[in-house]
């Protein structure tokens, strides 16, 4: 299951954490942004993220891609999460487990 979600509600629910990851992240995209090529396309962090959380014994994710037009995406989704997705250009993805990783989990 998955989820928008920015900075600031995570906070309010009580997950400091999840709220620093996600500053990491937009400080991330933000930077990026700054060192770019002139050729290059933009780099923008979104204001909502998406967060996924899987069981400890699931497979977790399937092979995908996490950008789409907006004309591949589903018309019933809502347009700001429509539009979120369809300007994706980089993904970044930031674990947070209860427990340390463990090397023969794999990833």
């Amino acid at each position: 299951a998955y989820r928008l979600i920015d900075a600031g509600m995570a906070s309010l629910g009580g997950h400091g954490g999840l709220a620093c990851g996600i500053d990491f992240l937009t400080a991330v995209c933000t930077e990026l942004e700054r060192q770019r090529g002139e050729q290059d396309p933009a780099v923008r962090p979104t204001q909502q993220l998406q967060l996924a959380c899987f069981s400890g014994d699931s497979d977790g994710y399937v092979a995908h891609t996490d950008s789409s037009s907006l004309q591949e995406l589903d018309e019933d989704m809502p347009q700001a999460q429509r539009r979120m997705i369809a300007s994706r250009r980089i993904t970044a993805i930031l674990y947070l487990n209860e427990e340390p990783w463990q090397d023969e989990a794999g990833g």
